[in-house]
């Protein structure tokens, strides 16, 4: 279990300004919480989303992000989200090398 951060502090260094209005109450999934959906290579449907708790929303948003915790992610909801009436999250591919990885260079298309 991932320890506990209180909401406001945790929204605050986390999500996009322009998120505000429904991430108060993380009623929608927030772009964090996106990207490492993406990487895990998860699809989490916001009705996935809106039957977990808040504490469970919480702790999604403040999950770490190296490559352990992601593929410890994915394990976590494809279980999770099981019992869940959307029934469990499907699989994506998984973004491998893609131009907005690589920390070393800046991807063509935002050079031009």
């Amino acid at each position: 279990m991932l320890p506990q951060f209180p909401l406001g502090s945790l929204l605050a260094r986390t999500c996009f300004h322009f998120e505000a209005d429904f991430t108060a109450d993380l009623r929608c999934i927030p772009m964090a919480v996106r990207r490492k959906l993406d990487l895990a290579g998860v699809k989490l449907k916001l009705q996935h989303w809106s039957e977990l708790s808040e504490t469970e929303r919480v702790e999604l948003l403040a999950w770490p992000d190296d490559p352990a915790a992601i593929e410890a992610l994915r394990q976590h909801l494809q279980a999770r989200t099981s019992a869940l009436s959307a029934g469990q999250a499907k699989d994506l591919p998984r973004p491998d090398a893609e131009p907005w990885q690589q920390a070393d260079q800046l991807p063509e298309v935002l050079a031009a």
